[in-house]
Order: C-alpha cells, then structure tokens, then sequence
C-alpha cells in the first residue's frame, strides 16, 4: 500500500508539473569549431557555420528558477586550412549530432509584465549520428565519411548562455564547451568541439 501511495504522489506531483510547464521551439545556428591539443601539426582554424534545431520545454521550480529540457539536432565541426609542400587546400569536418541538454534557467530582470532577461548553465550530452570530411586542393574536391571507429560518437560539456523572452518570444545566445575527447585512436591527441550558439524560439 505504501508503494502505491508513493506513486499515486509522483504521479500528481509529475501531473501537476507538466500542467504547469510550457513546451517551445528553438532554431538557430551554431558557429562551431574544434579544438586541438597538441595542435603543433594542425594547420589554420576557421569557424564552420552549422544547423540548430530544438525542442524544449520550461519547468518552474520558483518565481525565478525553472529547468529546461531540450532535444536538439546540432551540427559541429571546422575548417581546417593547410599550405605545405604537397599543397594548399582545405579539410572541413562537418558532424550531426543528436543532443539532450537540461538549462538551469535564473531570470535575472524582468521586461514588462511577461517576459524577462535570464541566464542559463546547460550542461549537454550528444550522439552523432553522420558525419563527413570535404577535402578541397587545387580546384579537386571530394567528400568522405567519417570512420566513427576512430572518432567518438560522444559528445558532452557544459553550455553558458544569457537571453532574454518577450511573451512567448525568445532570443538567446550560448557558449557550448565540449569536455570530451573526440579522438578515439591510440594516439595522445585531444578533440574537443566548441560552439557559439545564437537562436530564437517560441513558447506555446
């Protein structure tokens, strides 16, 4: 009797929840690139622009505080380009990922009598699910795969971001650091993806 007592209240408490939260829309784009370390025999890093697409939706814990469940499809990657004694060309990686993200959302001001300024802490974790190299030398270009035997799949780090909602309109703007390690070969080398995510959204 206890055990179903216990989930008649987590089931009104999760009822109660929902009733009370909203579920939004998120598009955007994510200026991305990578980090190398050692990055001695890497040659110049620029910024790819990818695709950011979400769903999302706002759980109050208080007046101020809520969490915010999100599901997006991201695109991450760079352009890496190299002039050496084979050549000058260009390598761009460009992964998609699928990735699950909770903000810790504080409304620090508000703007008029429904919307507000807030920052937010995401922290993040991804699945990629394609991924392809364009290499591009001397007018050839050709488009490669990648071998996910030697580059990881996962993907997890920690988001920054400050925004601000008009009614059910929101813009926002995030730094994405990646924690984890690209790289999985037997060789000490460290890929870590970064990201500046800027996007606006909509709240049902």
């Amino acid at each position: 009797m206890k055990f179903f007592r216990l989930l008649l209240v987590l089931v009104f408490v999760f009822s109660a929840t929902i009733a009370h939260s909203q579920i939004g829309v998120r598009a955007g784009v994510n200026i991305a690139t990578l980090n190398y370390d050692p990055d001695d025999f890497i040659g110049d890093i620029s910024p790819i622009i990818g695709l950011n697409i979400g769903l999302l939706m706002e759980l109050p814990v208080t007046d101020r505080i809520s969490l915010q469940p999100e599901l997006h499809f991201i695109q991450k990657g760079d352009k890496e380009e190299y002039d050496d004694f084979f050549g000058s060309g260009s390598i761009t990686t460009r992964i998609n990922y699928l990735e699950l993200a909770v903000m810790g959302k504080f409304t620090l001001a508000d703007i008029g009598n429904d919307g507000g300024l807030y920052v937010g802490l995401t922290p993040f974790l991804g699945y990629a699910l394609s991924g392809e190299f364009k290499f591009e030398e001397d007018g050839f270009s050709e488009t490669e795969d990648i071998d996910f035997d030697e580059i990881s799949r996962m993907d997890f780090g920690i988001g920054l971001g400050a925004g601000a909602s008009f009614g059910n309109l929101f813009v926002d703007v995030r730094y994405n650091l990646g924690l984890s390690n690209l790289n999985d070969t037997d060789i000490d080398f460290d890929i870590n993806t970064r990201g500046i995510l800027i996007g606006v959204g909509y709240m049902f």
